[in-house]
């Protein structure tokens, strides 16, 4: 009677609440994944947006296994057929430097998006290409850029080295060098020099 009553409702509610639990964990467990989807997804859009920037810049990260670097010698074997004029060893050394102190002085554009704007802006300065870039579309149509806006340009061996003078870890194939207080001599000089030399035909 009223016993067996009690009983069945209490095996009914330990039912109901077992239930109950079993779908609380089953959503649980539902939502965890979903929020590992939506973050697996996040971190694939940041991935392709990073991936993008790169390609449009003609940057890619610094491998910290090859910050010993070769020497120019060898350097200059694996640069492509549009690396002209190119700067001597010697006048390589004083591009990084400058390089370096533009940096430092917040007076340097760097990647390809950044000095094109730099260019069409009429920004006067030095533009240094790094001559490993490949492919060659990433930055074969801005030397004719700086002849026609008629700003100096040269060429040094690697984006590896030209992204470390730039004081960052990201190789870099071009960038654009500022007049600035900090380095007014040395910068002159520079320029004079990447001015004398022959352009390729």
């Amino acid at each position: 009677g009223r016993e067996g009553h009690y009983r069945r409702g209490g095996f009914l509610i330990v039912v109901i609440t077992l239930s109950q639990l079993y779908n609380s964990e089953t959503q649980t467990l539902i939502n965890k994944a979903a929020a590992r989807r939506n973050n697996d997804f996040e971190n694939m859009v940041k991935a392709k947006k990073e991936e993008e920037t790169t390609v449009e810049n003609g940057d890619v990260a610094i491998d910290d296994s090859k910050l010993e670097r070769p020497n120019y010698e060898e350097l200059i074997t694996q640069m492509n057929i549009i690396a002209k004029p190119l700067a001597s060893k010697k006048m390589t050394k004083k591009i990084y430097k400058i390089v370096k102190k533009a940096a430092k002085a917040k007076q340097l554009r760097r990647g390809v998006k950044e000095v094109l704007k730099a260019i069409r802006k009429k920004e006067k300065g030095i533009v240094i290409f790094a001559g490993d870039v490949s492919p060659l579309d990433v930055y074969s149509h801005m030397p004719v850029m700086c002849e026609e806006n008629k700003l100096p340009y040269c060429f040094v061996p690697a984006r590896i080295d030209l992204g470390l003078a730039s004081q960052t870890k990201r190789a870099t194939c071009v960038v654009l060098v500022k007049k600035d207080d900090a380095y007014d001599s040395s910068f002159t000089e520079l320029r004079d020099r990447i001015k004398e030399m022959p352009l390729p035909l």
